[in-house]
């Protein structure tokens, strides 16, 4: 609030401005004394360490001041103090079930569905999400969706919700990977949770993003066939044990004939 001494002169007194009665919760500090013309502001903080409703009454209170005269108190100007506190939701990946593993915390989360042998096939996960507060008259409740592209056998739906109150949560988000007709290799994509904090009565606030990556890999043959390497390493232990079963039987012979 800007508070002006609007006389003018060179006779004119200066302005005091103190500050009075105000509620649990809130501060603020007054201008210095301000001569004549001049302007400064009160300022008020709300502290925010504690979620709840602030209100209540307060005052600023002025005197006139001249060093070779006794101090006039002038009106003062009341003030009404209104105010929420509220916690903001908390956004929180888990898993509810489903192929691969889950892991991670924080804003940084993987699901690595495996390793899958090129052919017809798919697998899928259900991801929940947690609004990891406390509920309480002043938690908001949380909504948002997951956001990234469907591609390369990855597809995810339902995942969009809100109205997510403090301890509760979403499941139901199924992340699948189709690996049917993808050629041999590693596959990847990010997805990421845009989390929506909501109060009645005030503005949305934008959570920042949880990072979901997903993996997969798909190998080339057919399920219960080694691969050519595998053959070559099993041929020659074939080889190797054959060798010492023939030096085994030759050795048993030459003991018989002693």
């Amino acid at each position: 609030m800007t508070v002006t001494n609007g006389a003018v002169g060179a006779l004119t007194d200066t302005l005091v401005t103190t500050l009075a009665g105000t509620p649990v919760g809130v501060s603020g500090a007054a201008p210095g004394p301000l001569a004549a013309g001049a302007s400064g502001n009160a300022v008020f903080s709300l502290n925010t360490a504690s979620a709840g409703v602030v209100s209540g009454n307060g005052s600023l209170d002025f005197v006139s001041h001249d060093a070779d005269l006794a101090d006039l108190t002038l009106a003062s100007q009341a003030i009404t103090f209104t105010g929420t506190v509220t916690e903001l939701a908390v956004g929180q990946l888990f898993s509810n079930g489903g192929g691969g593993s889950f892991s991670g915390s924080g804003s940084a989360y993987t699901l690595n569905f495996g390793s899958f042998v090129a052919g017809s096939g798919s697998t899928q996960h259900d991801i929940g999400v947690l609004n990891n507060i406390l509920s309480s008259a002043f938690s908001e409740t949380l909504g948002g969706s997951f956001v990234g592209l469907s591609a390369n056998g990855f597809s995810f739906g339902p995942n969009t919700f809100t109205g997510l109150a403090g301890g509760a949560s979403d499941t139901g988000n199924v992340l699948s990977f189709d690996y049917t007709g993808l050629l041999a290799g590693n596959y990847s994509q990010i997805y990421n949770f845009n989390g929506i904090s909501s109060f009645t009565g005030l503005p949305d606030y934008l959570l920042g993003p949880i990072q979901l990556t997903v993996n997969a890999r798909v190998t080339s043959g057919t399920p219960g066939v080694p691969e050519p390497a595998i053959w070559a390493q099993l041929i020659v232990g074939f080889g190797v044990v054959g060798g010492f079963a023939r030096r085994r039987r030759a050795l048993a012979k030459r003991a018989a004939a002693c």
